[in-house]
Order: C-alpha cells, then sequence, then structure tokens
C-alpha cells in the first residue's frame, strides 16, 4: 500500500512493514478499533485483519516526550486479499512453520510463496498435491527458497515433465515425486541432504546429477526403467559413480 506524501507500507501475509521514521520511540497502530504498540517499522496484523474484510489502519510514530512529538495519524484502507490460490496450510510446531497442501486450489502451475500468517511455509505436506489424493493434477511447481521438506507422496502422479528442487530443502521424503511418468528433467541443486525411497520411482528421467552436499540416498531412490546414468558431484563425500552408475 503507497501513500505518496506519508511513505508506503508492505503487505506480506499479515506482516505489514513500513518505512521507519528516524528518531521514533516506537509506532501506534489503531486497527479496527484496537490501539497497538510496535518498537519496529513492522507489525503482525494476524488476529486484527481478516481475508476480504476491509479495515482501518491509523499509525503514528511515538516521540520521546521532550525534543520529538508524536507525528500524526496517518490513515491506511487495505483489504487483505488471499494470495496463495487457496491453498491450504498446517502449522507444524516440531519443524516451525507451515506445511502447504492443495486446499480448494484447482491451478496446475503452481508457486509457493515464502510466508503465510506471519511464519514460514517450510514444507510440502504429505500427499499435499497428489493427483489421485486430490483430483488436481500440477504440470510445473515453483518452490520458495523457505522450504526445506517435501514430505511423501507430495507429488505423486503428476504431470510435470520437470522440476527444479532449492538448495533449502533438506529431505526429499520416499515417493516424492512417485510414478511422475512425464518427469524427465530434474535439477537438484546444493544444499540436498536426503533423498528417500522411491522418491523418482518410475519417472521419465534418463539422466540426473547429485550434488556434493547430498548424504543420504535411499538405494531405490531413482527405481525408474529409463535411467541411464547417475553422475554424482566428485567433491560429495558419501557417494561417487563409476561409469554412470551410483
Amino acid at each position: 500500500f503507497y501513500s505518496e506524501d506519508n511513505g508506503k507500507i508492505m503487505g506480506l501475509g499479515y506482516i505489514l512493514e513500513w518505512e521507519e521514521v528516524e528518531n521514533a520511540t516506537g509506532y501506534e497502530l489503531r486497527v479496527n478499533e484496537q490501539t497497538l504498540s510496535s518498537e519496529e517499522a513492522r507489525f503482525d496484523l494476524i488476529h486484527q485483519v481478516r481475508v476480504g474484510q476491509e479495515s482501518e489502519i491509523w499509525i503514528k510514530a511515538k516521540g520521546n516526550g521532550t525534543t520529538y512529538v508524536d507525528s500524526e495519524e496517518v490513515k491506511y484502507t487495505v483489504t487483505p486479499k488471499r494470495a496463495d490460490y487457496g491453498f491450504s496450510y498446517e502449522y507444524d510446531s516440531e519443524l516451525g512453520g507451515y506445511l502447504v497442501s492443495r486446499g480448494e486450489s484447482t491451478k496446475t502451475d503452481i508457486a509457493f510463496a515464502d510466508r503465510t500468517h506471519g511464519n514460514p511455509i517450510i514444507g510440502v505436506a504429505r500427499r499435499g498435491f497428489d493427483k489421485e489424493y486430490t483430483g488436481v493434477d500440477v504440470t510445473s511447481v515453483t518452490f520458495s527458497p523457505e522450504i526445506k521438506y517435501i514430505f511423501s507422496s507430495a507429488f505423486s502422479g503428476t504431470s510435470m515433465n520437470s522440476v527444479t528442487i532449492p538448495g533449502t530443502v533438506e529431505i526429499l521424503y520416499g515417493s516424492a515425486f512417485y510414478v511422475c511418468k512425464n518427469l524427465k528433467q530434474v535439477t537438484l541443486e546444493e544444499g540436498i541432504k536426503t533423498i528417500g525411497i522411491s522418491t523418482f520411482y518410475n519417472t521419465a528421467i534418463e539422466s540426473i546429477f547429485v550434488p556434493s552436499s547430498v548424504e543420504i540416498i535411499d538405494p531405490r531412490a531413482f527405481n525408474s526403467p529409463t535411467l541411464k546414468t547417475i553422475e554424482v558431484s566428485e567433491n560429495n563425500e558419501y557417494y561417487c559413480s563409476i561409469d554412470g552408475n551410483l
């Protein structure tokens, strides 16, 4: 949200951030008749605003009572919109973030945001986008840099033909891309640590490169009839390839 005279407020999920005011000792917000305070130029409004509901937000910078006085209030009227295409999120307290699944989304080319409800989206839930389970066929996926876990059967049976797994992903759980028969090109970026059982079972992969960061590969991770060669980074301390074999 932008105000030419008073700077800008930027929304990320329900987190609002605004330009810091020099010499301010803090900020006071009024949201839907609630008065709130923040020491930083940001605030999580998860309990104050709702998707589709118009809210008035008044913000002022607080002075120190002597040298600097409070600023005038600036009013913003906002209506938060759903930016996740109807995805469903479940918070995992042990992992410290949200796991995403299809929810009500019917999109086939999907991309994940970094955060929702003020917390990171750290994984794709078990069977989250499994074609048989959800009834929706994913044709492409773009992962955010926050994703650390792709759980079992997350994209089983989908029709994507290529995928890049970012290096932020620590674990690819078993059957994550099980029977993705059109999946021919897979890029595993540096940083991935574990590749589970049948992760790429019965895909169309002909060759794959394993980066140096990978520490655990289940013997059946790449069990696919089309696979001809597996190459491993020469810097990998746990695996090597000989004549295209792991």
